[in-house]
């Protein structure tokens, strides 16, 4: 795995890029309400009932959660009611080729908050990249419990390559060594009083990951943390457990956005008329002889074990792209690659 940045302050730049076997740029809700008990996880599809079949409508039986799917492979939300048309118009296609089902279940009831916190949630902001950095667009989120699945975390955000960042505080109710619980798809990071407790930043299914802390009763303590989704579904949920706390997911009440960083305002651009880079494809890794050339959109391939055209060779092959990348700010940018295997990446090569 190669990884390149490069920064520099420019406008427009003549842009070439080559690379062995190209690069994949490994990019891949709602909000519960505030709760102290543990619920059953939203993604816990034994706890739900099956009641239709694809492309069938449930009249549900007050406010539930609903799943649609099949094989391990399910979109859920929270908060349902009324008919439910079970589809892939309606939730996406979770598993696609397979035939897929509607579920559902009564909604979980939330106990009211403890009246002992006063908070309000975190702050996140949102990237649209996988690296959390550059502009973001900011919100305050009550909770950490969001299964995004296929779908955008937010307006602003496309789905399927982005990464959030949650600033502020947690208050503890005990005097106790607690334990943060994160339950997320793809990677994490959290930090607590500024000292690293989870660091998971790979790409993977539904996975847990728990650190710990010691805390006095009602003590704040800085809390920072750090999520990518990079290709596939998404999901992110933050839990905590101690001797005397039983797991259940973070109340709102004890989550504080104050102390978070002072938000970074996204600019206005003009959007571009660009319509992709030169794409001259070799079957050979020394760029010499008759290549194949192609319009590419973008640059975010993920051939695997296949070949990037039928004229080309699955190995051993070599793709240079050429043309010229418009910035949408003023300031310093950074150009990142992910690639299997090499590559290489020019600056200003032509009119500066």
């Amino acid at each position: 795995m190669i990884k390149t940045l490069i920064s520099k302050r420019y406008s427009a730049y003549c842009l070439l890029l080559q690379t062995i076997v190209t690069f994949s740029v490994l990019i891949t809700g709602a909000v519960a309400s505030d709760a102290d008990v543990t619920p059953p996880p939203i993604d816990d599809i034994s706890s739900y009932s099956q009641c239709a079949g694809e492309y069938q409508s449930f009249a549900l039986p007050g406010t539930c959660d609903v799943a649609y799917g099949a094989n391990g492979l399910y979109v859920f939300k929270t908060g349902q009611s009324g008919t439910i048309l079970f589809s892939n118009g309606s939730f996406g296609d979770p598993a696609p080729g397979v035939a897929k089902a509607g579920y559902y279940r009564t909604a979980v009831v939330y106990p009211p908050s403890d009246p002992s916190g006063s908070g309000t949630g975190l702050t996140g902001d949102y990237y649209d990249n996988i690296f959390v950095k550059g502009f973001s667009v900011r919100r305050i989120d009550p909770m950490i419990n969001f299964p995004w699945g296929s779908s955008a975390p937010m307006s602003g955000i496309a789905p399927g390559a982005y990464s959030v960042r949650w600033t502020g505080q947690i208050q503890t109710r005990y005097d106790d060594t607690y334990t943060l619980i994160i339950t997320s798809d793809d990677g994490v990071r959290v930090w607590v009083d500024g000292q690293q407790i989870i660091n998971d930043w790979t790409s993977h299914g539904n996975k847990e990951n728990s650190g710990t802390f010691v805390s006095l009763a009602k003590q704040k303590h800085d809390l920072r943390i750090e999520y990518f989704e990079g290709g596939g579904g998404a999901f992110m949920r933050l839990e905590w457990q101690s001797a005397h706390q039983a797991r259940a997911m973070v109340p709102t009440s004890c989550l504080f956005s104050q102390g978070a960083d002072t938000p970074t305002a996204m600019p206005t651009f003009v959007s571009g008329t660009g319509t992709g880079l030169t794409g001259d494809y070799y079957n050979n890794s020394d760029l010499r002889g008759s290549n194949i050339r192609r319009l590419d959109p973008i640059i975010n391939f993920r051939w695997a074990g296949g070949s990037p055209d039928p004229r080309i060779d699955v190995d051993n092959f070599m793709v240079r792209w050429t043309g010229q990348i418009q910035t949408r700010f003023d300031g310093d940018c950074t150009l990142s690659t992910i690639s299997d295997d090499g590559v290489r990446l020019y600056l200003g090569l032509g009119n500066k």
